[in-house]
């Protein structure tokens, strides 16, 4: 390619009609997601509520921690606090929600603490395109039952 040729390739280039892309697939795609999100969290809260009363020392958290959303319960440390973490044991049941759209899927751990002993991480894949709600509700009952049965087990007469 000579020095003449490259300015007649560049307009070329240039005058070529520009390709449009669709953004549908992608504004779809991040609806759905949050469309099922929203609809995890209501089932999240609605089983964390209880809880929350039950313990009456935790509080609600919601945050977005490393791309994935945290819902759930925790005891707020104050920074005092923490230096006698014997005196004050530290308790949580969190849910995270993470979004993988390559696999079209909601990964959701359980995370929960009772009186500084972590229980077992409770792990759960839903399909994005074929929710089973029924399942998914089960699994969230059963991992707070979980947290509540130790919690029962731990609290100081």
């Amino acid at each position: 390619m000579s020095a003449e040729d490259l300015p007649l390739k560049l307009r070329a280039l240039r005058e070529r009609p520009a390709v449009t892309r669709s953004r549908a697939p992608i504004v779809i795609e991040s609806l759905t997601t949050l469309a099922v999100r929203e609809q995890v969290q209501e089932r999240l809260l609605a089983c964390l509520e209880p809880l929350r009363e039950m313990t009456r020392t935790l509080r609600p958290v919601q945050r977005m921690d490393s791309g994935c959303w945290r819902i759930g319960l925790a005891q707020q440390l104050e920074a005092d606090q923490r230096k006698g973490r014997a005196a004050r044991p530290y308790s949580r049941c969190e849910f995270t929600l993470a979004f993988d759209t390559v696999r079209r899927r909601l990964d959701i751990e359980c995370h929960a603490t009772a009186f500084d002993r972590d229980l077992p991480t409770m792990r759960l894949a839903v399909d994005l395109d074929n929710v089973a709600w029924h399942e998914l509700q089960e699994w969230i009952e059963t991992s707070c039952l979980a947290f509540a049965e130790r919690w029962v087990e731990k609290v100081p007469a």
